[in-house]
């Protein structure tokens, strides 16, 4: 090893927790009044104490700010967090991507137990400018809610108190400067403010439950049975216990958006109909909301129903199908579906056997669940669901911003690129770059930090694994 790959590799080794660590754009943390009063720029009168900013807005008619100029170099991938603080009275959140006049914006904040994000063009906003309006389990009904939204392109992630809540796609304010925003007749106290260079990709890959929660978290139903929800309840703390009729389907999701899944179900039919189907279902994308079901029945018979027509009812003697035996163990049928990137067809298995393939093209996943038929016979079909269990693949890659102007607050300026060449973490070389931007001249697609002899580093991050 010659002496400057032995000089960079105990380079990399001492600044390898420094430089995977986000660089700083803006930050305050309340604690300093004179300081805090430095960094923004108020329409309304700010007390700051102990870690928190605490607003009024007395008007009755125009919304008021606190707001933060970014400067001439304004981040267009960033990732944004503030506390709001218990105790709101009216609406209060932040803008970002904010416009340096007037009130073009993207805004967020929590209404209740509902994460909300939308858009106000020219200081207003309608129905066709909600972005995200979900319910939120993870939203701390007495305490302090941390909200964060990530922004790389068009591309924007929303996380509250560190738990992925969705994603929303918009371009028409690719960046802007930041602001607290208080509606008339609203109160509110924040607590610490900031906002990094960096993309946060931290989407959950993978999904369990066994049912052990009659709130049923994270979990939505669909559109066609939202105002006739089955009779649903906890089978001993372990299990989903399901009675159907005629007026109680199930159908039920969690959000996915992947191309790569498998998801995996046991059920058990302890009575009723044998011939209403029930398992896996997949919802699309598309204001149509397209669905696939992939379903066995208590004759042993699977069926499949998509956008291409249904498929069977086929007799399939791997299933096992009705079987009640009173008091004893619950006799279970495992269903797997899936799709691996080598294949263009979504998988369907029953306790280990290949029922179908049938093809995903143009299929476009936005959630993975669970459904039944209604019944076609009169008495109640009883199904029992255990261990769902969901693992999909994030493909989003993400590279840092680093301003060319000015640094990060806090930290040295970077080093301009010059041309130079570019080592891994072992120090061999991987590609040179001139003066052309980083997505044309690196050759690499691999994840990961490199290094030049100066010491300048480039990040390319793949989604993290959970």
């Amino acid at each position: 090893m010659s002496n400057f790959i032995k000089k960079i590799s105990l380079f990399v080794l001492a600044s390898f927790a420094f430089a995977n660590a986000a660089a700083i754009i803006f930050e305050d943390d309340f604690s300093d009044p004179l300081a805090s009063h430095g960094k923004w720029t108020p329409s309304l009168a700010a007390h700051v104490n102990g870690g928190s900013c605490a607003l009024s807005n007395n008007s009755t008619q125009y919304g008021e700010t606190y707001t933060h100029n970014l400067g001439v170099i304004k981040p267009s991938t960033f990732t944004l967090s503030f506390i709001l603080k218990p105790g709101l009275s009216g609406d209060a959140g932040m803008f970002f991507c904010k416009a340096s006049t007037g009130f073009n914006s993207y805004y967020i904040t929590i209404r209740g137990d509902t994460l909300v994000a939308r858009k106000y063009i020219d200081g207003n906003s309608t129905s066709n400018d909600v972005l995200h309006y979900k319910k939120s389990f993870d939203i701390n009904k007495t305490g302090d809610n941390l909200i964060t939204v990530s922004k790389t392109g068009s591309k924007f992630h929303l996380f509250v108190n560190d738990r992925f809540q969705g994603e929303f796609i918009d371009n028409q304010f690719p960046s802007g400067d930041i602001a607290i925003l208080l509606f008339p007749n609203s109160s509110a106290a924040f607590g610490p403010v900031s906002m990094t260079n960096e993309f946060k990709d931290d989407r959950p890959n993978s999904f369990s439950e066994n049912f052990t929660d009659n709130n049923l978290k994270y979990w939505q139903f669909v559109p066609y049975i939202e105002s006739v929800k089955p009779g649903l309840s906890v089978y001993q703390q372990a299990g989903l216990d399901v009675k159907v009729n005629s007026n109680s389907p199930l159908g039920m999701y969690i959000d996915v958006n992947s191309s790569e899944f498998e998801v995996s179900v046991d059920v058990n039919h302890s009575g009723g109909s044998l011939t209403s189907s029930y398992g896996i279902i997949l919802v699309g994308e598309g204001t149509s909301f397209p669905m696939i079901h992939f379903g066995i029945r208590g004759d042993r018979k699977f069926y499949i129903t998509g956008e291409k027509g249904p498929q069977g009812p086929t007799e399939n003697l791997a299933i096992n199908g009705h079987v009640d035996i009173p008091g004893g163990v619950p006799v279970l049928d495992n269903l797997v579906v899936k799709k691996s990137a080598e294949s263009s067809n979504f998988e369907f298995i029953v306790n280990g056997t290949t029922l179908s393939n049938i093809p995903a093209d143009g299929f476009k996943l936005a959630g993975i669940g669970l459904f039944s038929d209604r019944t076609k016979e009169p008495e109640l079909m009883n199904l029992l669901f255990f261990n769902f269990s969901a693992e999909w693949e994030n493909t989003v890659t993400s590279i840092s911003w680093k301003p060319n102007q000015r640094p990060a607050i806090g930290h040295k300026p970077f080093i301009p690129n010059n041309g130079h060449t570019f080592y891994d973490l072992r120090g061999r070389k991987r590609f040179t770059i001139g003066q052309q931007p980083l997505s044309r001249g690196a050759r690499t697609q691999s994840a990961g930090m490199y290094l030049n002899e100066q010491g300048r580093e480039i990040r390319v991050r793949k989604t993290p694994q959970k």
